[in-house]
């Protein structure tokens, strides 16, 4: 299995785990809702910001947080991205999703 199809399986095993919409899942993390599908059909990766909202809003255990990030391309660290600053250019996904 590719690393984005396990990727978007993970994202979406979470949200059936939670019993939770995607409409109000993506509500909760204050994303948009076709953005949160792209990312459950591995359309698109998360960009950090979006990879810790998605760690809040399921609790994610330090470990599946780190699997989550190596698993996006971001390295590993989970709850602790929140202190890493980006200074890349947005990623080609990201673009797509602002324009």
């Amino acid at each position: 299995m590719s690393t984005n199809r396990e990727l978007a399986k993970k994202i979406k095993s979470y949200r059936k785990k939670k019993k939770e919409s995607i409409t109000n899942a993506s509500k909760a993390m204050g994303i948009n809702r076709t953005y949160l599908s792209k990312l459950e059909n591995g359309h698109l990766v998360p960009s950090l910001n979006v990879l810790n909202q998605l760690i809040k809003h399921y609790s994610l255990s330090q470990q599946e947080s780190n699997l989550l990030s190596i698993l996006a391309n971001h390295g590993g660290g989970g709850f602790m991205l929140e202190n890493f600053e980006r200074k890349e250019e947005p990623r080609m996904e990201e673009k797509l999703i602002t324009e």
